[in-house]
């Protein structure tokens, strides 16, 4: 578990896009706390619909760090952003 959670904190150091999709039925408590760890960095793209359970927390962190918030979780929508983001 432990060489997870490092191979994953360090290549969302790395990275030059982070996109984090929140699920109406999940929870997400990391993606929620990377989230905060990332939200002045400039690389998040965060992809939650109303129905998140945090919606309020999820838009108002957004907001505040000006991270852009799609409001679709909708796979081809995901893809089509991060491509256009990156510039392939």
């Amino acid at each position: 578990m432990e060489y997870q959670i490092k191979w994953e904190q360090d290549h969302l150091d790395k990275a030059d896009v982070i996109a984090m999709v929140l699920l109406d039925d999940s929870k997400s408590p990391i993606s929620l706390l990377e989230i905060g760890l990332y939200a002045k960095t400039g690389k998040l793209i965060v992809f939650c619909t109303p129905n998140f359970y945090r919606w309020d927390n999820v838009r108002l962190t957004c907001e505040k760090y000006h991270i852009e918030l799609i409001q679709d979780t909708h796979p081809s929508i995901i893809a089509n952003k991060i491509i256009s983001k990156i510039n392939i």
